[in-house]
């Protein structure tokens, strides 16, 4: 588990001062976050596929995963970029999965996790 926390830019824990956290960019993050099996799994079988298997709309599921990920609702701008990906997408599994994606990727979602 370290390894993990050591590729999302975690400190070592050995202060409790913030700075010992990474806070540049790095390819490792998104490259983990996209192969490890572990990841891969939670994203196709865990909240989202409970949401959508519930019948939850898609407001609701946007919100739910912005809750989750990023402890905050969407912003104006990021519902209307989450609207219009879903509206120029055939599969909407597909383009929900595409949002939990994105957020995963995002600086906040590592920082806040």
């Amino acid at each position: 588990m370290s390894n993990v926390f050591r590729i999302l830019g975690r400190g070592d824990r050995k202060s409790l001062c913030d700075c010992d956290r990474a806070t540049g960019p790095s390819i490792r993050q998104p490259i983990y976050l996209m192969s490890d099996p572990r990841v891969i799994e939670k994203i196709s079988s865990g909240r989202l596929a409970r949401l959508l298997n519930d019948g939850a709309t898609d407001a609701a599921i946007v919100e739910e995963i912005s809750l989750a990920t990023l402890t905050r609702l969407p912003d104006d701008a990021e519902r209307d970029a989450v609207w219009r990906h879903l509206a120029e997408s055939a599969d909407r599994r597909a383009a929900l999965a595409d949002v939990v994606w994105a957020l995963v990727n995002t600086r906040e979602f590592a920082t806040n996790h």
